[in-house]
């Protein structure tokens, strides 16, 4: 190579398989416990053999629910309740973006309380940087809202929206 330096960089598309109870998704210290995505590269030369190793662990993206706002209309006496809905992908690791599917289903109502329309959900209020493509048919209450991705430490913000009788 007379000096010369060659890089060579991949990308891992990976998928976990559920029913695995306790994944190795952590690296280790020794490259030959394997773990996470693991890699290692050997290289054979007239100056002799070489090798080296790299590991990064997987992250993901979480999700949080939270009551927005509960208000009644004082002319039809119906109530409007809202809820947030908050993916965030982590900081740190060694991923530039992390992708996700996000569903969600409105639990019955109690004994009295019916819907009033169908339920609607909006967002994500801003991309920061990611994409968002929603489901179709559109969300109504139960399954898919959609699929995005973010990049890391950025999160995006939906609000689902339910109108009831009491």
């Amino acid at each position: 190579l007379n000096g010369q330096t060659l890089t060579y960089q991949y990308e891992v598309v990976a998928s976990f398989d559920a029913t695995v109870p306790e994944p190795g998704l952590a690296c280790e210290t020794d490259p030959a416990d394997a773990g996470a995505f693991m890699n290692q590269i050997n290289l054979e030369s007239d100056s002799g053999p070489d090798s080296d190793y790299a590991c990064a662990e997987p992250l993901s993206p979480t999700v949080t629910k939270t009551l927005g706002s509960v208000t009644q209309d004082q002319d039809t006496g119906d109530w409007t309740v809202t809820y947030n809905l908050i993916v965030t992908a982590p900081s740190g690791g060694e991923v530039e973006s992390l992708a996700y599917s996000l569903s969600d289903t409105l639990v019955g109502l109690p004994t009295g309380v019916t819907r009033v329309g169908t339920p609607t959900v909006t967002g994500p209020t801003a991309l920061n940087g990611g994409t968002f493509t929603a489901a179709s048919p559109a969300w109504s209450g139960a399954g898919a809202i959609g699929t995005g991705t973010l990049p890391v430490a950025q999160s995006h913000a939906f609000t689902v929206t339910q109108v009831v009788n009491v």
